[in-house]
């Protein structure tokens, strides 16, 4: 949980037949693809439900970004009842979720410092909430409400997808659908629609690198066996890495941000440049 299973993409983008659309003019949110990611069966006595999404090659509005999984989460939150929200984490997407780094006001992981960003369709919204909207720029609340209202042409954009067979998606859908029902309901009377410019996914043509910058990423996606200048992990002799007290650690040397799967105190370079963060650097 909380990181891009970039095996997907890349298997949909290499094999899967969807049909594609060519939209005349950016209106709306346009993707290369839309896959189902993943959920588990809506159980009504749990507290926190999610249905994920992901997107290939999205674009809205100027923010684009090549990978992101947008998670559908309906929580009960205390004495305030049910919400029905859309999460946007960092570990999410890539390059970036929104155009841009995400505000002070996002909310964090304690355990592995991920940031997210919540956007509530059905309940209440937090003072915290409150601030991550009005943070966003209008261009970034335009890309938000944009797929917020898409969700619906996203879901039935899936179903046509390999992902949703093997992973079951129709069973587990048909124990959500009450809840897509009400989003469905809810979208055109929401703060959404007034920025909105489409409720409606195009899917374009696929660029012609994506294939291999898909490829790529899987290759990169592992924390067992990394990739460094095109050899494998176990072909390659590793060492601890010596410091001394005027140089940089390790990890602010070599990774692109805070390591997201070991201490940033470690001098294992194996252990570094297997972690996410080096591959994005």
């Amino acid at each position: 949980a909380g990181k891009i299973d970039f095996t997907d993409f890349e298997d949909l983008v290499l094999s899967e037949k969807v049909p594609v659309l060519i939209s005349p003019k950016d209106v709306g949110i346009s993707a290369e693809r839309v896959i189902f990611q993943g959920s588990s069966a809506f159980r009504r006595n749990k507290n926190w439900n999610a249905f994920r999404i992901g997107l290939v090659g999205a674009h809205s509005n100027g923010i684009m970004t090549d990978t992101m999984v947008l998670k559908i989460i309906r929580e009960l939150s205390g004495n305030q009842g049910y919400r029905t929200l859309l999460q946007i984490s960092e570990n999410d997407c890539f390059p970036d979720c929104i155009g841009g780094t995400f505000s002070r006001s996002a909310f964090k992981n304690k355990k592995s410092g991920e940031r997210y960003l919540e956007f509530v369709l059905l309940g209440s919204r937090s003072a915290q909430e409150r601030r991550q909207w009005n943070a966003l720029s209008e261009d970034q609340k335009v890309f938000i409400s944009n797929l917020w209202m898409s969700v619906p042409d996203m879901i039935d954009k899936a179903r046509k997808g390999r992902s949703w067979r093997n992973r079951d998606g129709g069973r587990k859908f048909e124990t959500w659908e009450h809840v897509f029902d009400d989003i469905e309901a809810a979208l055109p009377r929401s703060r959404f629609a007034k920025m909105a410019t489409s409720s409606e996914i195009w899917l374009r043509e696929p660029a012609s690198e994506t294939s291999g910058m898909m490829s790529m990423m899987s290759a990169l996606n592992t924390t067992k066996m990394p990739v460094l200048l095109g050899r494998r992990g176990d072909e390659m002799s590793w060492t601890d890495f010596e410091t001394h007290s005027d140089y940089l650690p390790p990890a602010a040397l070599f990774l692109a941000s805070v390591p997201v799967l070991t201490a940033s105190s470690t001098t294992d370079l194996q252990t570094i440049f297997a972690d996410p963060v080096f591959n994005l650097k």
